[in-house]
């Protein structure tokens, strides 16, 4: 047979001796598992194996879920996020349904009406529209005192969940103002985590008295200025907590797009330096021969693939904490500005803003414990 004359292909050949005989070896050509080349038929019956399979990845979702549940409860934030959530939609549920001054109003209206007529019993039992609204206002004063009750407790259980840092604190500074002299306190001082080791003493002092209020062992009533002292340095303190905060997620925000930019474009040229390869894959030039040397195409390329986008997926996820983070302390900014420069806003605007932070913490603090657990 002459090079001129194509091969003639036995059909009744073997598949894998016609691959072999006749397949480029260059193509990299593995064979597939035996479920893809071969087709089968599948009789009715298995059907329900494949639903049983859904439904079991659904209940090992489930209760995946649920042993995030767990790990978020035994713990002091998963705490404090639930029972913010918890006291900030009671608090709306109290501002909003049930309006004070509205059942005080209408208290006072069906009070007057009581006295001014000795049958108005009667009238009531004759109308019983006028009867079920004298019973839905006995119902709702009695849920508003019980929800300002329990509002009050669940906002005193998170102050007491923060309690107890300061010493530590305090004696982290003293430890650092020990060893500083004056070759070094530019060094030790002058610079962000100082800063942010102040901010968080100087917050935590202020709400651990504002604490002491509130379980009634300091009388805010015998010392009113006093008390103001301390709440408008609390939430001086924590503006200024939240400000710094914002600034250092930006800035790690801006970090990891750098870094994201630069894998994806070193991933771009290696993949372009592989295109070029393979036409050179025939070439018998220097060029072609040092491209296939460096590179190694076939199984350091997928490896180094593989690798740089598991890199590229931690770092978006990464980026998705930063980006909730970012959100989390805009809802909370925008909640302690209305406090610190006595901003009138509608009913109820500082109890949504923080039902939105406290929300979007949660979920930050979900999908850490997921890959908390995951590992």
């Amino acid at each position: 047979m002459s090079l001129d004359e194509p091969a003639s292909i036995d059909i009744s050949m073997d598949p894998t001796t016609l691959k072999n005989n006749f397949l480029p070896s260059s193509m990299g050509l593995t064979p597939r598992d035996k479920n893809e080349s071969e087709m089968t038929l599948v009789s009715p019956t298995p059907v329900s194996g494949i639903k049983q399979d859904e439904t079991t990845e659904r209940q090992l979702k489930i209760i995946k879920n649920i042993d995030i549940l767990k790990y978020l409860i035994n713990s002091l934030a998963g705490k404090d996020k639930f029972v913010k959530i918890i006291k900030c939609l009671l608090e709306l549920f109290q501002q909003w349904v049930l309006n004070p001054a509205r059942i005080a109003q209408d208290k006072n209206n069906l009070r007057a009406l009581l006295l001014s007529n000795p049958l108005v019993w009667k009238n009531l039992l004759i109308h019983p529209v006028k009867f079920v609204r004298v019973m839905t206002l006995a119902v709702l004063t009695n849920i508003s005192s019980n929800v300002a009750f329990s509002t009050a407790h669940l906002s005193t259980f998170r102050y007491m969940l923060r309690f107890g840092s300061s010493p530590f604190k305090m004696y982290q500074l003293y430890e650092k103002l020990k060893s500083t002299n004056r070759k070094n306190y530019q060094q030790v001082w002058f610079n962000e985590e100082s800063l942010q080791e102040t901010l968080d003493l100087y917050y935590t002092i202020f709400d651990e008295i504002d604490l002491l209020f509130k379980l009634k062992l300091i009388s805010s009533k015998r010392n009113p200025k006093f008390y103001n002292f301390v709440t408008r340095n609390e939430t001086i303190s924590w503006q200024y907590d939240i400000i710094l905060s914002w600034k250092q997620n930006w800035v790690q925000l801006q970090s990891l797009q750098r870094e994201i930019i630069q894998l994806q474009v070193q991933l771009k040229i290696k993949s372009n330096s592989l295109n070029l390869s393979t036409q050179y894959h025939n070439n018998e030039s220097e060029i072609g021969k040092q491209l296939l040397n460096d590179l190694q195409i076939n199984e350091k390329w997928s490896l180094l693939k593989r690798e740089t986008n598991a890199k590229l997926q931690e770092l978006n996820e990464k980026k998705q904490i930063v980006y909730l983070d970012l959100t989390r302390l805009t809802f909370d900014l925008l909640a302690n500005s209305t406090d610190l420069f006595n901003i009138k806003t509608p009913r109820g605007t500082y109890t949504a803003l923080s039902l939105c932070s406290g929300a979007v913490g949660m979920i930050k603090l979900w999908k850490n414990a997921r890959k908390t657990l995951s590992t």
